[in-house]
């Protein structure tokens, strides 16, 4: 590896919309960078730099904290799915594939499980040539943010293999001539805690060197575009520390202070063209014969958007010697009855001579079948885009039912809890006041108990203080006693 880690800090910086774009935003070209800064005159210095560098565009990666393994995973993808050679495309893929694929990398929740899936739905596609036709077709799948969705099972599944790259080899290098083990145990870390901590959480940004480890999990080559205020411009390459005469897709990456967005040598939405050999029936062809495969898409192998070389230039030397006007129409027949295209023949035995075929007829012929072709081929790609546009739409629909029926449900739930919670307040109040009620009637009861005996305390205390009046009265002398109750002898 040629350069150290970076850690995507939370300085501020001009871009206003990276959270508010849905997971990737259409290719841009660099103008539109610049105009973004165009008080920044450092990083307009640099945006100049990238352009002498061969970079000629960019694109917005969503700011969620994921933008960094978004970006990567995004160019990742465009240069799977639209390699320049088929060689490239099924060697690429099929590396990927057995990646997501390991038994060590396997998930446990249902929606995390079903975002995993898809994944190796379209890397199998890609791998197999039945993948994403454009760069738009695949950003357009790339914008869901759903669970279940596409952008962030490949962003989990890349921070799983970059923890299991760590954990089967701590001792991976790192720049200084130091292993990861080394540093994080200078730190007081270990491999496990940094997977769990740094690593693997979803919405936890690229910290220290994880560029380093995503270049080995996903044996990539990145180019990191450092954008600052110090005016020049700075460019990190990433590389795995193996054999290095591996051919491996190259990822270009734009880093400004907090955030990563894509970059590109090269337009991704331009056409992608891969050169088709003609037959070899029409390699001997004379220049008539090369023309009229010019009109006619089912004469050359493959779906070929271009005509080959030959038949974009007319004027080229052909190999082998000129053929006669019978032999392009012999060549033409057995072709149309090999490949099952259309057979065009003159239609009457008077007509079945090769040396009376009008030339400036069958071409004309062949130009009316081509028009129908790029009809149909138009009208199919209408069509798919409106089936692209209602399967959207039935997704965002779908996600809005589900959200309602969540919605309900948390409400039913809520207001469950709430019933559980009043009735067991109800309860307890209840238990309470019942026992308050014992314990009044039994204080009553005690109370009535102990007046009771205060009043017969008070009855024996009155009955008491009258026999001492009584005996009083009965010990005092006689000449202190009133007169009537002097006895008469006295």
């Amino acid at each position: 590896m040629s350069a150290g880690g970076l850690r995507a800090t939370s300085v501020p910086h001009p871009r206003k919309d990276s959270k508010d774009i849905q997971n990737l935003g259409p290719y841009e070209t660099l103008d539109t960078l610049r105009e973004e800064f165009r008080f920044n005159e450092a990083i307009q210095k640099q945006i100049t730099q990238l352009e002498n560098k061969g970079y000629i565009g960019w694109r917005r990666v969503r700011g969620d904290g994921n933008c960094f393994y978004r970006a990567v995973v995004c160019g990742y993808l465009e240069q799977l799915a639209f390699a320049a050679t088929v060689k490239q495309r099924e060697q690429w893929s099929e590396r990927f594939l057995a990646k997501l694929e390991s038994q060590t990398l396997h998930f446990q929740k249902p929606t995390e499980h079903q975002a995993h899936q898809a994944v190796l739905k379209h890397i199998r596609q890609i791998r197999d040539g039945t993948g994403w036709v454009s760069s738009r077709q695949m950003l357009r799948s790339m914008q869901d943010q759903s669970p279940t969705s596409l952008d962030l099972g490949l962003v989990r599944a890349v921070r799983h293999l970059i923890a299991k790259k760590v954990q089967e080899n701590p001792n991976v290098m790192l720049p200084l001539g130091m292993t990861l083990a080394d540093v994080l145990s200078s730190q007081g870390d270990t491999p496990e805690r940094y997977c769990r901590e740094v690593i693997l959480p979803m919405g936890k940004e690229a910290e220290t060197f994880v560029p380093n480890l995503i270049v080995e999990a996903l044996d990539i080559e990145l180019e990191v575009a450092l954008l600052d205020r110090k005016g020049t411009l700075s460019i990190l390459p990433y590389s795995p520390g193996d054999d290095a005469a591996v051919e491996r897709p190259t990822v270009n990456i734009q880093h400004r202070p907090g955030h990563y967005d894509n970059l590109y040598k090269k337009n991704p939405e331009e056409p992608v063209t891969t050169a088709v050999p003609l037959k070899p029936e029409l390699a001997t062809a004379s220049l008539s014969g090369q023309q009229l495969c010019n009109f006619g898409p089912s004469f050359i192998r493959g779906k070929e958007s271009k005509p080959s070389a030959a038949v974009r230039n007319p004027s080229a030397p052909h190999a082998g010697t000129k053929a006669t006007d019978s032999e392009v129409t012999d060549s033409k027949t057995r072709l149309g009855e090999k490949e099952g295209s259309r057979v065009y023949h003159m239609g009457t035995a008077s007509q079945a001579s090769h040396s009376e075929a009008d030339p400036g007829a069958l071409a004309a012929e062949l130009a009316a079948e081509k028009r129908r072709a790029d009809e149909a081929a138009a009208e199919c790609e209408r069509l798919t885009d409106r089936a692209e546009k209602a399967e959207d739409e039935c997704k965002r629909l779908r996600k809005t039912m589900e959200e309602i029926a969540q919605q309900k449900k948390n409400d039913w739930n809520d207001n469950f809890e709430l019933m559980q919670q009043l009735e067991a307040e109800r309860n307890r109040a209840t238990e309470a006041l019942e026992k308050r009620h014992a314990k009044t009637i039994a204080e009553l009861h005690e109370a009535k108990e102990r007046a009771k005996h205060l009043q017969a305390e008070c009855q024996g205390l009155r009955d008491a203080l009258k026999q001492a009046q009584d005996r009083k009265q009965n010990d005092r002398p006689l000449k202190e006693r009133p007169c009537g109750e002097r006895s008469c002898g006295s």
